[in-house]
């Protein structure tokens, strides 16, 4: 088998079918990959959904587990597939139809480490076919990651690469549990060690936008959660950057690594998070040497709004009294 696509699920009785619809809706043989859907707790209709389909189809497999979040259930997914390579999608996203087969191809032309492409940002089902594109496999060169690292503003979500297993397995990583930004340090890391990776400009997946999105949600609560794993985002990039002896690679790294601390602390005035944790933050952030922001300005980040933003976090002071106005203000308004 080729390819194992993994799907964790927690109650997405609204999407997951369009989801597994357009997993089917492909130009290879079922019996050249499959779909792990690792339903994680869910507690709407998503699983009865999922068994419906796993009635018609003998290339999808539901397993059943405790809710332990969206790491986890990647992993148990990973423990169960049998196909060469790797593929995460999220259950409230879809892929373009007829587009595998071109991507299997490759894959095997290659014998890659890893496989790139492009996303849509979409808000509907609407958005099936990929935009036309010249696809010569026998003009694309494969690369070091560590050199699509340091030429591109390279994308940190699984969801736009697929993996080889042995490639993944052999690098011992495993997903967290219950950690946001973790495809941060798991993508880079895969990246890192990969010597044979190929990027293809095709429009591949679809990246879902709605109401009932993770990022949509404004709680106090999980915007403190969300800092929490942000700096454990930028802890885990430390630990990469430490070996990394290529200058432009670790610029690009760093540059990554600091804006998870800019927009960190631009969610700290929504959030619960203390100002004596907040000042432990940053004296962390101090001795990681990503603090002050050296490398944030840039390629990727720039223009007036970015430059004074940073003005103002580089200086300690200037930086806690503007938090503290932005907190005052932001109770006034949503009291």
């Amino acid at each position: 088998m080729k390819l194992s696509i993994i799907i964790p699920l927690y109650n997405s009785e609204k999407f997951i079918s369009k989801c597994i619809e357009s997993l089917l809706n492909q130009n290879t043989p079922y019996d050249n990959y499959e779909l792990i859907v690792v339903n994680d707790g869910s507690t709407d209709g998503s699983e009865k959904i999922v068994r419906s389909f796993c009635e018609a189809y003998k290339n999808i497999t539901l397993i059943n587990q405790d809710n332990m979040g969206n790491g986890a259930a990647r992993n148990t997914g990973v423990a169960s597939a049998k196909g060469d390579y790797l593929y995460f999608i999220d259950s409230d996203d879809y892929l373009s139809k007829n587009i595998l087969n071109n991507l299997l191809e490759v894959l095997e032309l290659y014998d890659l480490d890893m496989l790139g492409f492009d996303s849509q940002v979409v808000t509907n089902s609407d958005f099936d076919t990929a935009k036309p594109i010249t696809l010569n496999p026998k003009g694309h060169q494969p690369i070091k990651g560590i050199q699509f690292i340091k030429e591109s503003n390279y994308k940190a979500e699984v969801w736009w690469y697929f993996v080889k297993k042995s490639f993944f397995k052999d690098s011992g990583i495993k997903f967290y549990d219950r950690k946001f930004v973790q495809d941060s340090y798991v993508t880079t890391t895969l990246l890192l060690k990969s010597n044979s990776f190929l990027y293809l400009p095709i429009d591949a997946h679809r990246y879902r936008k709605h109401n009932n999105s993770i990022t949509k949600n404004q709680s106090r609560k999980h915007i403190s959660k969300h800092i929490n794993d942000m700096f454990f985002a930028i802890e885990k990039l430390s630990d990469l950057t430490n070996g990394i002896t290529d200058k432009d690679c670790l610029k690009r790294l760093k540059s990554r690594q600091e804006s998870y601390l800019f927009f960190l602390l631009m969610r700290f005035p929504k959030s619960n998070v203390s100002f004596t944790q907040l000042n432990g933050f940053v004296k962390k952030a101090k001795a990681l040497q990503v603090y002050p922001l050296k490398n944030f300005i840039g390629d990727d980040y720039n223009g007036i709004r970015y430059r004074v933003l940073t003005f103002i976090i580089n200086k300690k002071i200037a930086l806690i009294l503007f938090m503290l106005i932005l907190r005052i203000k932001h109770k006034c308004f949503n009291k």
